[in-house]
């Protein structure tokens, strides 16, 4: 398991990043050129060999929209490159998940700090070494049916919207292809 950024107890943002040993149960920190920027209220999805890291807040508070992806194997950072399509404006609080080859992320706050998000973007992965792709920005949460090129599947599931929210739960669920989301806040 890898953990990264988070606050300390000034509540300043950190960069470091902990590799935790299940068999030993031990922790490790990872020193690693070109970190990113320090962060908390971000999320991190796993996928291949990478921890793939996006938005979040900074130092000063600073609303932060980047995506980075550090390689487990090669214990290197690298700044991800979209390709094609339109990013998430800068967040926090949201969720993501990794659902096949794809990284859904949904919700969080913004620049204006009044009013949660709802919308949902996709991003696809291009290459093999996971450092560039293309967002999608979705209408909703895809249903199988109509985005089965995402998950390959038709479960004839119907979409939905869930209404802004952040500091939610947002869980993939492989053996059914679903999404999950659970609570959150709807108000700031």
């Amino acid at each position: 398991m890898y953990v990264f950024g988070g606050y300390d107890n000034m509540g300043m943002a950190c960069d470091d990043l902990y590799q935790y040993d299940i068999e030993k149960n031990t922790w490790k920190r990872i020193r690693a050129d070109n970190s990113p920027p320090s962060r908390f209220q971000h999320t991190a999805v796993h996928y291949k060999q990478n921890m793939c890291v996006f938005g979040g807040l900074g130092d000063a508070s600073a609303i932060l929209q980047d995506f980075y992806v550090f390689n487990i194997e090669t214990n290197k950072w690298s700044k991800l490159v979209s390709k094609k399509g339109k990013a998430p404006s800068s967040r926090f609080g949201h969720g993501a998940v990794m659902a096949n080859q794809a990284m859904i992320v949904m919700g969080g706050c913004g620049k204006d700090r009044e009013a949660p998000y709802d919308d949902i973007f996709c991003f696809n992965f291009t290459n093999k070494e996971c450092t560039e792709g293309e967002w999608q920005v979705l209408d909703t949460i895809p249903s199988f049916s109509s985005f089965s090129s995402l998950f390959d599947e038709d479960k004839g599931r119907e979409t939905m919207t869930m209404g802004p929210r952040y500091h939610h739960a947002f869980l993939w669920d492989d053996l059914n292809c679903s999404i999950f989301i659970h609570g959150g806040k709807v108000q700031v």
